[in-house]
């Protein structure tokens, strides 16, 4: 309860004092927070609720040492320690790790998406990272927007969570826009049996499971804003919507047919 009251006090420092999270960044109070996320302490198969707050109050003094309603000069800044001193590679670690509370998880989702947002060396670090829990090693990220699209029993928060995670990852990411997209165009490369962002946001798209479809929605227009010719890129995308080779429709006219069938 004492650490609790004393995070509670940090915080309210914090909120909206530019001077403040200066002077914490600047004494080296960020790179302090690492050990609070060792493995030995995260990794505990049962965690407390006195626990869980205290995590949670851990990972809003850092959301609002990033918060995007900052200057962008101590957003950058303390952007650039946060991944430094290796606290963004320990938030990364808690992604792949099953005994992680549900709610604790998806502040820690919306922790890394302001971490990294507009931030290039931040979006490309967690882009990289992989996870190796499954069968097969893939990127975090597209572990994450499958929890998204096909987990429709995981809470309605940690699934937007994800959502805003992955608009933070695209905000001004041409790159990582442009990776994305390649997979959304027809492949010449055999990718049968692997699933790809672009696969995974049509399955999405055209999910009964209205959040996965409404998340996927938004995830395809966070991927083409502000960019005409992802926008025009977009417009090359077909999808086969019976057996016969002449039976595939444009993005577009599906999303068309999708309002239609909503309106009848």
């Amino acid at each position: 309860v004492i650490v609790e009251d004393c995070l509670s006090v940090l915080l309210n420092l914090l909120k909206n004092n530019t001077s403040n999270q200066s002077y914490f960044r600047e004494s080296s109070f960020i790179r302090r927070l690492v050990d609070c996320f060792e493995l030995n302490s995260i990794g505990d198969k049962h965690w407390s609720t006195q626990k869980g707050t205290n995590v949670h109050l851990l990972l809003q003094v850092i959301r609002i040492l990033v918060s995007p309603t900052n200057s962008n000069q101590n957003i950058v800044a303390c952007q650039r320690t946060v991944s430094q001193c290796g606290l963004l590679h320990r938030l990364c670690v808690m992604l792949t790790l099953t005994s992680i509370p549900a709610d604790v998880l998806a502040e820690t989702i919306n922790t890394i998406g302001d971490i990294i947002r507009g931030n290039t060396d931040n979006q490309q670090f967690f882009g990289s990272v992989m996870n190796s829990t499954g069968d097969v090693q893939q990127p975090i990220l597209l572990s994450l927007l499958y929890t998204m699209i096909t987990a429709e029993k995981q809470s309605f928060p940690l699934r937007i969570s994800i959502l805003y995670c992955f608009q933070c990852y695209l905000y001004k990411n041409d790159y990582g826009k442009s990776m994305i997209i390649q997979t959304l165009l027809p492949q010449t490369e055999n990718v049968t049996n692997q699933y790809t962002f672009g696969h995974l946001l049509i399955i999405g798209f055209l999910s009964k499971d209205t959040v996965a479809s409404w998340c996927s929605s938004i995830a395809l227009a966070h991927l083409i804003a502000d960019n005409q010719h992802f926008k025009e890129a977009i417009l090359k995308v077909v999808l086969a919507v019976d057996q016969s080779q002449s039976g595939t429709k444009s993005l577009m006219e599906i999303s068309i047919d999708l309002l239609e069938n909503v309106y009848l």
